[in-house]
């Protein structure tokens, strides 16, 4: 049997472990595993599921591109027989089988609770991800629905908001850089970064404009980030358990192909069309004080590569 995971590009570090793990878990199987990404390309990502049904897979697990427009493939697949599960975040207004994710509000929610906890004035700086992606809109809408009474009440402003494209580095740099240049000296207490690359971009910028490296928040636990964390300048960084996430993407492909009942589902996600049954798998915030107990024990990175520019 053939199962795929459909990614949106390998760019972005943290898809590597999707890859590997989901291979990995599909070989455990019995199943032959196959995964492409697309170059954060729409019409790539089209042409990659069209090649894949030719291939004869059975179930197709898709981080989409763009979230509103991949009903399109879903329904493409499913006018072929193929099951499909959103992966890491929904697809809209799309006749999906399954939903496994993280609760992206929740990201948000915990990235604001970490730094108003630290840094209850001062301006805040949102860096989110990709705006075509929904994942990135519901982190910023849970990180504002968490600063709101602060904001209401004079303690924070919100000097800028910003979504980065592609969740690139880069990106966030050169917004970052033009931001402090055109800010007359407005120095940022917090920048909540939606991801580690985008923090790491923030961090940059700070330091070559000379400002002092603000609390700075990010995501995915990558090793950049973590290795940022223990040298003192991001501060903390969502840890999302890929490995599980992967594993259960090829676990429910392979059942949801052979027509097996599903067992983890504990939600439900309204894409606009149904409501899609979801597996919400839970995530933690992670700094200097609890790395040791969550990413390094669950192996998702090596203390030695961490380490290494210490």
């Amino acid at each position: 049997m053939k199962i795929a995971l459909m990614l949106p590009t390998l760019k972005t570090v943290r898809f590597l472990k999707d890859k590997e793990c989901f291979l990995t878990e599909a070989a455990k199987l019995g199943c032959e595993g196959i995964v492409v990404e697309a170059d954060n390309n729409e019409q790539t990502q089209f042409k990659q599921l069209e090649d894949l049904l030719k291939q004869g897979v059975k179930a197709i697990a898709i981080a989409a591109v763009n979230s509103n427009s991949a009903g399109e493939m879903v329904r493409l697949a499913k006018k072929n027989g193929v099951k499909t599960i959103a992966y890491d975040g929904i697809l809209t207004n799309s006749p999906l089988d399954y939903c496994i994710a993280f609760d992206n509000k929740k990201i948000g929610t915990v990235m604001a609770q970490y730094a108003i906890a630290k840094v209850l004035t001062g301006n805040y700086i949102i860096l989110g991800g990709d705006k075509s992606n929904l994942n990135a809109i519901s982190i910023t809408d849970g990180a504002l629905e968490v600063l709101a009474p602060s904001i209401k009440d004079g303690k924070i402003k919100v000097a800028f908001t910003g979504y980065i494209e592609a969740w690139n580095g880069d990106d966030a740099y050169y917004k970052m850089k033009r931001f402090l240049k055109l800010s007359s000296g407005d120095v940022p207490a917090v920048v909540l970064a939606a991801n580690d690359d985008i923090a790491n971009g923030a961090i940059k910028a700070c330091e070559e404009e000379g400002y002092p490296t603000p609390l700075v928040t990010g995501q995915d636990a990558s090793l950049i980030g973590c290795r940022s964390i223990m040298q003192g300048k991001q501060k903390m960084t969502v840890y999302k358990p890929i490995k599980k996430l992967a594993a259960m993407a090829a676990t429910v492909a392979y059942k949801a192909a052979k027509g097996e009942k599903i067992d983890g589902v504990n939600s439900s996600t309204n894409n606009g069309m149904y409501d899609i049954p979801t597996i919400i798998i839970d995530i933690q915030a992670v700094d200097k004080s609890n790395m040791e107990s969550t990413v390094l024990a669950d192996g998702f990175e090596k203390k030695d590569e961490i380490m290494a520019t210490q």
